[in-house]
């Protein structure tokens, strides 16, 4: 026969699966420790946004309404491609509490250097209730708060709601979000000005290399482009200065510029800067 304590185990995986099933696909995940299901929240009878329960029964709470976790676990959970959280069967009350990991992840973090401890409390909103019959809206509007906390943590900020009206996405939280909010843009801006040069448009390429050198004078690679872009429009004063901006940037990075790729980087554009007429 089973132990108690595994049986509470099931009968909680199996309650907290009804619930979710409600409005949500639910996979059992066999091997993963720490996670329990994977989900993916259904709208309008399609797939949207993935989701990790780890599930526990209320045995786990204390008289405050919470619990330690491993610091390892924490932050296992808090690198996992999508939301995580938590939910507590309680047998005695047929109550399912849950809890947001994301929703926390910066007070998680700080909380991981202020002591020595291998484990952090986390405590439950008694109100935050996965119901077997009723209303998860609560839950639903917490996952996509999640899910764009999550992007933005990443650097890739999306607007928020799906109709015509949508809301602008929130400001970056940490520097370390700005720094990759930033990088993303030049990337998606670099892949606009790919498109453009292979058709053709060289206006369209130089619109999208010129705002990305509003915001980044640290890398060559649109200033080269600029250089090269204004240089087939026999633009030769803008294509000069943007070629001289780009060899500037390369020889200022002493490692790189030592590399096979930097010293050929270097010599090209140098090549493409004094072809161009002196006048």
């Amino acid at each position: 026969m089973l132990p108690w304590e595994t049986q509470l185990g099931d009968i909680g995986e199996t309650e907290i699966k009804s619930r979710l099933q409600r409005f949500s696909t639910v996979t059992k995940i066999e091997r993963d420790v720490g996670i329990d299901f994977y989900c993916d929240l259904i709208v309008n009878g399609v797939p949207s946004i993935p989701f990790y329960i780890q599930a526990k029964s209320s045995q786990h709470l204390d008289s405050q309404c919470g619990c330690s976790i491993k610091k390892s676990t924490i932050k296992y959970w808090l690198m996992k491609p999508h939301p995580v959280y938590i939910i507590f069967y309680d047998e005695q009350k047929d109550i399912c509490y849950w809890k947001s990991i994301e929703e926390d992840r910066y007070v998680l973090i700080e909380k991981f250097f202020k002591n020595e401890s291998k484990t952090v409390y986390i405590a439950l909103k008694p109100s935050n209730i996965l119901y077997k019959n009723g209303n998860n809206q609560t839950f639903i509007r917490q996952l996509e708060k999640d899910y764009h906390s999550l992007l933005l943590f990443r650097g890739i900020p999306k607007f928020m709601g799906g109709g015509y009206i949508k809301t602008v996405p929130e400001a970056p939280r940490t520097l370390d979000e700005y720094i990759r909010i930033k990088e993303n843009a030049r990337a998606s801006l670099y892949s606009l000005i790919v498109h453009h040069i292979i058709k053709g448009e060289l206006e369209e390429a130089i619109k999208y290399a010129e705002a990305v050198a509003i915001f980044d004078e640290s890398h060559y690679n649109h200033f080269a482009w600029l250089g090269y872009l204004y240089r087939e429009k026999r633009e030769n004063a803008k294509a000069k200065i943007n070629f001289e901006k780009a060899i500037n940037i390369c020889k200022r990075d002493s490692k790189w510029k030592e590399t096979e790729v930097g010293k050929k980087t270097i010599s090209t554009l140098e090549s493409k800067f004094n072809e161009l007429p002196k006048k």
